[in-house]
């Protein structure tokens, strides 16, 4: 009898020692799978962010990052408004390892998350087929010819540079320079493509400068510097600071 109290008031001991007065226990449960991501379902407890950094943020798109992968869709769309509401549109498409920084891209329509990733400030980027081939259309933005596209979707005439764009897709527009301008275009500079003794050259300068300005109401710097051979492809870059040539050119 004896033996079988102690028993009893050791596994009291044991029961406090474990829980405190009043506490539940509160270890976590492992989160369940609702669904397989590969097959356009969500996981419980799978980590959302709106991409409050503004990382990957661009003018007209929506994004969101969802368990390593970038949601993109246009701003205001309906499947945009799906997703915010459910975790998920309706239907969906991946691109694996296509998006910025090598991440896989996720959105309820190809067109618009390759539109995404083909945008650069000062340009209308569309992805379009002729002759059932992928296409890049390219215009300046606010441009005459873009209005003409976006009303009759194609310009009155076109230049075609194959396999010129982003990973090798032609590129379609109604001025050339525009275009090659485009496919120089980097982040914080402002491009444009010239001509001397018929030679071609990148002007290249600090995005929203006052040289930048200058050169939109002048036509050209009033000193400018020449790096010649130092751009992409072995262009000759003009501007009106070494220093924003030199780093344009890393």
């Amino acid at each position: 009898m004896k033996s079988n109290t102690l028993t009893l008031l050791l596994c009291s001991l044991v029961v406090c020692a474990c829980s405190s007065p009043g506490e539940e226990n509160d270890t976590p449960l492992p989160a369940i799978s609702v669904g397989s991501t590969s097959t356009g379902t969500v996981e419980a407890g799978s980590s959302t962010s709106q991409d409050e950094s503004g990382a990957y943020a661009k003018p007209g798109y929506a994004t969101a990052i969802v368990d390593g992968r970038l949601w993109v869709f246009t701003e205001g769309s309906q499947g945009h408004a799906e997703f915010q509401r459910t975790g998920e549109p309706a239907t969906s498409v991946t691109l694996i390892g296509q998006g910025p920084d090598g991440m896989t891209l996720r959105g309820e329509d190809k067109a618009v998350m390759l539109n995404y990733m083909y945008a650069k400030p000062g340009f209308h980027a569309q992805v379009g087929k002729v002759a059932d081939s992928d296409v890049l259309w390219v215009f300046a933005e606010g441009s005459e010819s873009l209005e003409e596209f976006l009303r009759n979707g194609e310009p009155a005439t076109s230049v075609t540079l194959i396999g010129a764009g982003p990973n090798g897709i032609t590129l379609r527009g109604d001025d050339k320079a525009t275009m090659l301008s485009y496919v120089h275009a980097k982040p914080g500079y402002f491009v444009q493509v010239g001509e001397l003794a018929g030679s071609r050259f990148l002007w290249v300068f600090e995005e929203g400068s006052d040289a930048q300005r200058e050169f939109l109401t002048s036509g050209e710097p009033a000193q400018s510097v020449t790096l010649i051979g130092r751009g992409p492809g072995g262009l000759t870059l003009r501007g009106s600071d070494r220093e924003v040539l030199l780093a344009y050119a890393r």
